[in-house]
């Protein structure tokens, strides 16, 4: 586990707010 992961799940979360709107 590492600053990747982070940066993965903060992407992730940001396409499914896009998604969501």
């Amino acid at each position: 586990m590492g600053p990747l992961n982070l940066f993965v799940s903060s992407l992730h979360h940001g396409l499914h707010k896009h998604r969501q709107q």
